[in-house]
């Protein structure tokens, strides 16, 4: 499983398959969704979409590149600083997103969405308590 960062979960995400699958179609369709949720504010081209997941080298939307507790760990939940304070807004804007989405996607589209975005908290606290053994709070 290809994990980000942040939690996301690069093999779900509708973007990466797309881009894998070299699906133009798709991308239109999801350049339009993006628009439609606010997270773009324009329809952009199929190529703009176009993504081969996220990693510690790539732009973040979150800011989370450049911790300097990234380094040798491949996501936040191998963080011996999990859960901190960065990653806590991370989850919050997530929140929101999974809000907003509930009210205006589809239900496919929101399932599809859940899957690859909407469960990093979860996901990332799985990995932190089963590498330290500790709970986390």
């Amino acid at each position: 499983m290809k994990i980000s960062i942040c939690g996301d979960i690069c093999d779900e995400c509708p973007r990466y398959k797309a881009t894998v699958a070299n699906d133009t179609a798709r991308l239109e369709q999801l350049a339009e969704l993006w628009f439609r949720l606010g997270f773009r504010d324009q329809i952009l081209p199929p190529e703009e979409l176009k993504c081969s997941g996220c990693h510690k080298d790539k732009k973040c939307s979150h800011q989370l590149i450049g911790c300097e507790h990234l380094k040798g760990i491949s996501n936040c939940g191998e963080c011996s600083q999990f859960p901190c304070e960065k990653i806590e807004l991370v989850f919050s804007k997530t929140k929101a997103s999974d809000a907003l989405c509930r009210q205006k996607c589809s239900p496919d589209e929101y399932n599809e969405l859940v899957k690859a975005f909407f469960i990093k908290e979860q996901l990332l606290t799985a990995i932190y308590e089963s590498r330290t053994g500790k709970s986390v709070d």
